[in-house]
C-alpha cells in the first residue's frame, strides 16, 4: 500500500484491485470480530455467576480487551470505507483476476 508524504495510506496511488481485496478482507475481519465480541458476551453471561465478586480482575481484563477490539474495528471499518470509496467505479478488465474463492 503506497504511503503519502504525510505518512497516511495513499488510496489514489494504490492499485484498485488491491483496494478491493483489502476492503473485502477488512469487512470479513470486521464481521469476525463482531462475532467474537458477541461470543465473549455470551461467555460472560454464563460465567459471571461463578466469578467471585471480590475478584473483578478477569472481567476487567476482558473489558480492556473489548476496548482494544473496538478500536481495531473502527480502524477496519474506516479502511474498508476508504477502499470502497476509491473503487466504487472499478471494474476488473480480466475475469481471471477475481478471487479464487468465487464460484466458477
Amino acid at each position: 500500500m503506497p504511503i503519502n508524504p504525510a505518512g497516511a495510506f495513499d488510496y489514489e496511488a494504490a492499485d484498485p484491485q488491491i483496494l478491493v481485496r483489502l476492503a473485502d478482507d477488512a469487512e470479513l475481519t470486521l464481521w469476525t470480530m463482531h462475532r467474537a465480541v458477541a461470543a465473549i458476551g455470551q461467555l460472560i453471561v454464563h460465567a459471571a455467576p461463578q466469578i467471585e465478586v471480590a475478584n473483578g480482575h478477569p472481567l476487567e481484563a476482558i473489558g480492556w480487551l473489548l476496548v482494544d477490539v473496538g478500536k481495531f474495528c473502527v480502524f477496519a471499518q474506516d479502511l474498508a470505507i476508504h477502499c470502497r470509496s476509491h473503487t466504487y467505479d472499478y471494474r476488473p478488465s480480466d475475469s481471471s483476476s477475481s478471487s479464487s474463492c468465487s464460484p466458477s
